[in-house]
């Protein structure tokens, strides 16, 4: 019974629960649309998703997991995932992950959700997998992958609304997202170039001018968003103060990045950096005071 336990709790340690927080962008729109009701059918609609998405995203995890086994099982600043996956095989992985897949199929047939945004999250869970097996080992590539599962995620969020995002505000994600990954990386290449095949391609002057060029765009980007006339008309002046915020936060990551060297795993830095969760809490506080 105990080792019944042990083994459950490993592989819930192996879904990794705190990225499974990435998934909660899939709410975004229906925040910002001021539809966020617990009791209407959008919300119920947007909670089907998040839950056909934790299959999705736990599968492609465990899978990642499964090609990397070897590399991770010898490193040094994964030690709490390679702790975990000692006692779990690498077959296991394997049949596991499949079992989330076929739990993902059965939750895609029955759950009663738009097409559309259906046909997004298969496309998701088939270029992870993509990516899991052999697209994370092309340069570049596997950097602009990593933002592009987001957009997959919030379009087929917002796809479910007729209010949909202007495209600013995807362009101001992607940069975000695309921005930490490049800080993961130069993070990473600090450490050791043995542990990601792709690292050897990168050097940290090249990951420099792409973390200056996206932050840059990401802040310009957003504060253009904030005052669009639709968007002005909206939030007024808490939503062009939610800009000190993006700057704020996006400028301590790469404190964290380049001065405390501390930016290997950028969701296990923002849950664990109280600031930073502040900073989120704030940011999404301005535009409450006007939305609710």
């Amino acid at each position: 019974m105990m080792k019944n336990i042990i083994s459950i709790i490993s592989y819930l340690g192996l879904i990794r629960p705190e990225n499974q927080i990435k998934n909660l962008i899939l709410f975004v729109p229906i925040f910002f649309s001021g539809e966020l009701d617990f009791q209407s059918q959008k919300f119920f609609d947007v909670v089907k998703l998040f839950v056909l998405f934790i299959a999705c995203t736990s599968s492609v995890y465990l899978l990642n997991d499964y090609f990397d086994y070897e590399n991770d099982i010898i490193n040094p600043r994964k030690i709490n995932r390679t702790s975990s996956r000692k006692k779990v095989s690498r077959k296991s992985l394997l049949r596991v992950s499949f079992g989330f897949i076929f739990i993902y199929l059965i939750l895609f047939y029955f759950i009663n959700l738009d097409q559309f945004s259906k046909s997004l999250s298969f496309f998701y869970l088939v270029l992870f997998i993509a990516y899991s097996a052999f697209l994370k080992h092309i340069p570049f590539l596997e950097m602009l992958i990593i933002p592009l599962g987001y957009l997959l995620r919030l379009y087929s969020a917002d796809y479910l609304d007729p209010n949909q995002s202007i495209i600013l505000i995807y362009t101001v994600i992607f940069c975000a997202v695309f921005y930490t990954i490049v800080l993961k990386r130069h993070s990473e290449l600090q450490f050791s170039l043995s542990y990601r095949s792709v690292l050897k391609y990168y050097d940290t002057k090249f990951l420099k001018w792409l973390m200056y060029i996206n932050i840059l765009v990401a802040i310009t980007g957003h504060l253009i968003y904030t005052l669009t006339p639709l968007i002005f008309s909206k939030y007024g002046y808490w939503g062009i103060l939610s800009n000190i915020i993006v700057f704020i936060f996006l400028t301590r990551c790469l404190i964290a990045c380049l001065v405390t060297k501390n930016f290997e795993d950028p969701m296990k830095f923002f849950v664990s950096d109280k600031i930073s969760m502040i900073l989120i809490a704030i940011y999404f506080g301005f535009f409450m005071v006007n939305i609710y």
